[in-house]
């Protein structure tokens, strides 16, 4: 049987058998022709039960109660037991409102104050019908709107907390203080967003929790809704171009490691004036022997060791060392010189093998830069007449390619 029989058997309307078997409440064959084209075949059962159906509705039980009532047993029980019960306070309730205008004779004036009083006591606790308080489409795409936006902004904010939580755990050996310039940096590209998605995601859920129409109240929380979602939309934008800059962008970098290119630096690192306080303003005459210079480079001796990296990517970071052998008289005035003139504090000491290494403290002497990955060290060693000056903006992570040089030396 199809469905246009089946609509004038039972007097139901198309978009209510749908709604039935959308429901389960009735389960016709469904046929698929070459084409993929599906229709509906129904069985008098199926004309039967959607009969039965219309009649349960037209008696006001709900398309649940009905899916219970099929399946029998004691949950259809109950459910006449709550139809009888609401049904009676439905009566008593009617009884309750026609009394209430009986007291409207025929020659008492009907109006609307009259009316109101009458029913007053009557209906005091009854609640509005639902569709008082139901919102309309647009009021609803308008809560529904703002609320999803709201929520997407607070798991965005989530993943990338966790992201970044993952990351530098799994890369980082120990925790760095990161120098001012860096924190700006990643405050701008990572946590002032973060923090600002949530705050203007939670703005966003709290207007629309219980928001109220039809007030100037409404205009207003429209008009803030708009802007704050224009804030979220930049910071959440804000955040991938950010981690894209750092994934994609390739870093621009010079290296060398030729004698003859000492402190021969890159702008950048210029900038950083205690690396030039440190190292010597060139190598010294008494470091090179017999006599050999810097052309070429390679005939260098051994015992002189230079390696100069810059990297500018998203962090610019560079590494600087030179190690030379002295002869024993220059050695102890170098390493003397260096306890008694430091450029800086010394803000500690570290045996590394045959080494000693002089740590120093930034120039204004605030925080000893082994605190940060910025590293500047002077090291000695008694046992080979041999100094080592390290300037190191690197971080010192799990990854022994991108560690600083130092860490790689033989200590």
């Amino acid at each position: 049987m199809k469905m246009k029989e089946v609509l004038s058997r039972t007097g139901l309307t198309d978009r209510a058998v749908r709604l039935y078997i959308e429901n389960g409440l009735v389960e016709p064959d469904c046929n698929e022709s070459h084409s993929g084209r599906k229709s509906l075949e129904f069985s008098e059962k199926n004309v039967q039960e959607l009969n039965n159906i219309a009649l349960l509705r037209k008696a006001g039980f709900s398309i649940a109660d009905i899916k219970l009532l099929m399946q029998g047993g004691e949950d259809a029980r109950q459910v006449i037991e709550k139809y009888k019960s609401e049904t009676a306070e439905l009566i008593e309730w009617k009884e309750k409102v026609l009394e209430a205008l009986e007291s409207l004779t025929e020659s008492s004036e009907i109006t609307l104050e009259t009316v109101c009083q009458s029913l007053s006591v009557a209906v005091a606790d009854r609640k509005l019908p639902a569709e008082d308080n139901k919102l309309t489409i647009l009021q609803r795409i308008e809560v529904y709107s703002f609320r999803t936006v709201s929520i997407i902004g607070l798991v965005l904010s989530l993943a990338v907390c966790v992201f970044l939580i993952l990351f530098y755990k799994g890369n980082f050996r120990h925790t760095t203080f990161v120098p001012l310039s860096e924190q700006a940096s990643v405050l701008i590209a990572f946590y002032i967003p973060i923090i600002l998605n949530s705050i203007v995601s939670l703005a966003l859920l709290v207007i629309y929790l219980k928001p109220k129409f039809g007030t100037i109240q409404h205009i207003v929380r429209v008009v803030v809704a708009f802007l704050l979602t224009v804030v979220l939309v930049c910071s959440v934008i804000k955040t991938p171009l950010a981690m894209a800059m750092v994934a994609f962008v390739p870093p621009v970098y010079s290296q060398t490691n030729s004698p003859a290119d000492y402190l021969q630096l890159d702008s950048y690192v210029e900038e950083y004036s205690a690396v030039e306080e440190l190292f010597p303003e060139k190598i010294p005459d008494e470091a090179i022997e017999n006599g050999v210079r810097s052309h070429p480079w390679e005939t260098y001796p051994k015992t002189v060791r230079y390696y100069y990296m810059y990297s500018h990517f998203v962090d610019p970071q560079f590494d600087l060392y030179a190690e030379w052998r002295l002869p024993k008289e220059v050695y102890a005035e170098t390493r003397d010189e260096m306890f008694a003139n430091p450029p800086w504090e010394i803000a500690g000491t570290r045996e590394k093998g045959e080494w000693t290494c002089l740590y120093f403290a930034d120039v204004e002497g605030e925080e000893p830069y082994t605190f940060t990955y910025y590293y500047l060290i002077f090291a000695y060693n008694d046992k080979t007449d041999t100094v080592r000056y390290i300037a190191s903006y690197c971080m010192d992570t799990g990854d022994s390619s991108r560690n600083p040089y130092f860490v790689s030396l033989n200590w």
